[in-house]
């Protein structure tokens, strides 16, 4: 036992070991730094000390990989969105924001919102060393995926007419409806195996799977519409889908190959799969919402601006989720199954507080960037003629704080079980967002889609706060709610003076920014900090 604690202490101070803090003494089953789920709970004095910022350090460390990768995956990303645009212009983004947000909304169909309750049960029984349980939960979440990726795949095959005209306003898009309808099931079991690896924390795999796929993505755009045209806008759609099957199963084959972990239906169990459908109901709902809500956006902008116009929304929208997506998920595959473990409202409530903390301070200094040069960044990652769509950017980047605001609040949510709680907060944002755009989309343009993201997060915000401390037990600190309060003040005289004297308003960012750090961070925390990064870097 002793040479156990010994082993583990090691291996936690040399940071290859991340994931829930728990006992010393737990069951290990896992054989490599890599899938190991554990932390072990320093005692030294340092750490001791500033335990509330050594949660932090493993938040920072879960991040260094899944950030890595994250910002891999948004280059790859960006440089496919640029191929694009150079080859087919703001009519190629629209088409292709238009038919990714209909694959991924006839995918999440499909996959029954299964993957988010496979990443709690295979995690579940994965750490128990319950490989056989980990198999049945694996094998009945992909039959029943199956199953609906063909009823999903057969009915818009059959219905591509009606389809198109939804989607394009006539019949060319016809073949279009069909080629991403094929493409359905491989869409859905990508998103199984996801939530299979993930639920295992292999999260070097998880980061290989994502890098590897943005990058077949992009080796299959270029060519597909250098020389098919629009026409291979979609055709990448398919072919790519088909790309991350093929690298997905092989990651999950050499991660799962030892306890012999596959999908047999013979495996198929009733309760598992009544388990998991009761799990994914609520998952569904959720993950289907936004797919769903953007499909009808781009459709109304479509119809009421024309495609170029959708083509800047895309741009602007694309670059939102990109810069959001690298914020949040490289920290979420750590803290998601850490709330989820965690027992105390006051570990609760510190990995709340702490999370919040990290997300504040990542994403404010880029927020200003971008509210300071959003002509040049999009006429770097896209084109000149996608500078129309810098308002709009601009007010998503104020968005950004209000959706830092809610995540970590509706993480506790989730973790904790509270999905009618949860549920009730996402359609909210959305039933406001479609309202304000509906309503004002026609008199002022793409720049209502970036008010009524910021109005929508704002609500969702309160209402996950003024709930949070009745249902979950947990608020955030008075310190981090300066901390926002004073990033988003820095960020709305940016933009302003940004409005009225251009870039003159750099030094005034820049000054606020550094004003906003000094204010919400103490002396020794940033010594602290100073020294954890540098140690970060060489670990």
């Amino acid at each position: 036992m002793l040479a156990r604690r010994s082993a583990l202490e090691s291996e936690c101070r040399k940071g290859y070991v991340i994931g829930r803090t728990v006992s010393v003494t737990a069951g290990l089953e896992t054989s490599t730094p890599e899938y190991a789920p554990l932390t072990y709970r320093m005692h030294d004095r340092e750490e001791s000390d500033m335990s509330d910022d050594s949660s932090l350090l493993k938040i920072a460390q879960a991040s260094l990989i899944t950030g890595s990768a994250t910002i891999t995956v948004s280059v790859l990303s960006l440089a496919k969105s640029k191929t694009i645009a150079l080859l087919q212009g703001t009519d190629g983004i629209g088409l292709l924001g238009q038919f990714t947000s209909f694959q991924s909304l006839l995918g999440g169909i499909a996959a029954l919102g299964l993957s988010l309750g496979l990443i709690k049960y295979v995690s579940q029984h994965f750490q128990a060393g319950d490989h056989a349980q980990v198999r049945r939960f694996w094998s009945s979440a992909v039959t029943l995926t199956i199953v609906s990726s063909i009823v999903v795949m057969a009915s818009m095959l059959i219905f591509a007419g009606p389809v198109s005209r939804v989607l394009v306003g006539n019949d060319s898009g016809v073949l279009y409806v069909r080629i991403v309808s094929l493409s359905v099931p491989l869409f859905a079991l990508s998103t199984l195996y996801n939530g299979l690896i993930n639920g295992a924390r292999a999260i070097k795999s998880l980061a290989a799977m994502a890098v590897t796929g943005a990058l077949g993505s992009l080796v299959i755009a270029a060519p597909a519409v250098y020389y098919l045209g629009k026409d291979g806008v979609i055709v990448q759609l398919a072919l790519s889908a088909l790309t991350l099957v093929f690298i997905n199963f092989a990651v999950a084959r050499r991660v799962f190959g030892r306890w012999q972990v596959s999908a047999k239906v013979a495996d198929f169990g009733r309760r598992e799969a009544g388990m998991l459908l009761k799990f994914g109901m609520f998952s569904l709902t959720t993950t289907l919402l936004i797919p769903a809500v953007m499909l009808f956006t781009q459709t109304f902008v479509i119809k009421t601006e024309g495609v170029s116009e959708n083509g800047l929304f895309q741009a602007a929208w694309a670059l939102f989720w990109l810069y959001i997506g690298f914020a949040t998920a490289s920290f979420s595959t750590y803290i998601f199954p850490t709330m989820s473990a965690t027992e105390s409202v006051g570990d609760l409530t510190r990995q709340v507080d702490n999370s919040l903390r990290f997300l504040t301070v990542m994403t404010t200094p880029v927020s200003c960037a971008i509210v300071l040069f959003p002509t040049q960044i999009l006429g770097i990652l896209y084109t000149s003629e996608f500078s129309g769509a810098a308002t709009l950017l601009q007010i998503l980047a104020i968005a950004t704080c209000f959706r830092v605001l809610s995540l970590p609040m509706a993480f506790a949510y989730v973790a904790k079980g509270h999905l009618k709680e949860y549920l009730l907060f996402e359609v909210s944002w959305h039933a406001i967002f479609m309202g304000i755009v509906v309503a004002a989309l026609a008199q002022t343009g793409i720049v209502v889609i970036g008010v009524a993201t910021l109005t929508a997060y704002a609500v969702y915000s309160a209402l996950a706060m003024a709930l949070g401390r009745r249902i979950v037990g947990v608020r955030y600190s008075s310190r981090n709610m300066m901390s926002f309060a004073l990033s988003l003040t820095v960020l709305v005289i940016t933009l302003a003076a940004y409005l009225m004297v251009d870039y003159s308003a750099i030094p005034i960012g820049v000054a606020g920014i550094a004003m906003w750090f000094l204010a919400t961070t103490r002396r020794e925390e940033r010594q602290w900090l100073k020294s954890h990064v540098l140690r970060l870097g060489k670990g």
